[in-house]
């Protein structure tokens, strides 16, 4: 079991660099389309989509290694409550952000609220990340 425990953590903390490339890349593209009036194409819906999709698998290895190792019986704040609420609001505010997304008609509503929504989710990301990783 501890061998599981232990691949899962790994695979945690490798894919959320895989997770903050995504976050970047949908974050520039957004602004990038906001603010250049582009128009909403395929691509910006895969990157996205892929955001998403990466973040999810993210929360999930997250909260199974919660739950393997039994996270909330430890004295630990931030392992405890603090780190895995962060992540579940920024999973909050990136779905969000997708589902406006998906239902907005023009391009640049898509473009602006995918901005907001997940900068604001990369934001909080960054912050969640260094905390765990003991900056501060």
């Amino acid at each position: 079991m501890d061998g599981i425990v232990a691949g899962l953590q790994n695979a945690h903390a490798l894919w959320r660099y895989m997770v903050l490339i995504c976050a970047a890349l949908t974050v520039g593209m957004m602004w990038r389309g906001w603010y250049g009036n582009k128009s909403w194409q395929t691509l910006e819906t895969r990157v996205s989509s892929f955001f998403i999709t990466a973040l999810d698998l993210e929360v999930v290895l997250g909260v199974l290694v919660w739950l393997f190792k039994q996270q909330w019986t430890t004295g630990d704040l931030l392992s405890t409550w603090r780190h895995p609420a962060l992540m579940l609001a920024i999973w909050f505010f990136a779905r969000l952000g997708w589902y406006r997304l998906r239902y907005a008609k023009e391009s640049r509503d898509k473009f602006r609220i995918g901005a907001i929504w997940f900068t604001l989710a990369t934001f909080f990301l960054i912050i969640g990340v260094l905390q765990i990783m003991g900056v501060f």
